[in-house]
């Protein structure tokens, strides 16, 4: 019986304790040194990529995160992203996901 709760206790630590959170790369673009007040505004897009087991079905979220922030400003100029690649883990999987921010001049 010691055995077995033992097991049962190792075991609902570490389902219960293996969740990270690491931030692998945050990049900036160059800025426009004067943005008019006005015809500018700030964008953001996301996209996410599950991993189970080092395997996965979607390699692209990257590009899906740009081509995101592409079509919210479709007549301006993107100016100034920041990029933020980040990795949440938990058990036997993680989550890698790509955030972007950026200015849109119109």
């Amino acid at each position: 019986m010691k055995a077995m709760l033992g097991l049962v206790s190792l075991v609902a630590l570490l389902l219960g304790s293996g969740c990270t959170y690491s931030i692998h790369q945050v990049h900036s673009s160059d800025y426009m040194t004067e943005v008019p007040r006005g015809q500018s505004r700030v964008i953001t897009a996301e996209a996410t990529q599950d991993v189970v087991l080092y395997l996965t079905t979607s390699t692209r979220y990257v590009d899906e995160a740009y081509e995101r922030l592409l079509a919210q400003c479709p007549r301006g100029e993107i100016v100034g992203i920041q990029g933020r690649h980040s990795t949440a883990h938990s058990f036997l999987s993680f989550t890698n996901k790509m955030a972007l921010r950026a200015l849109c001049v119109e």
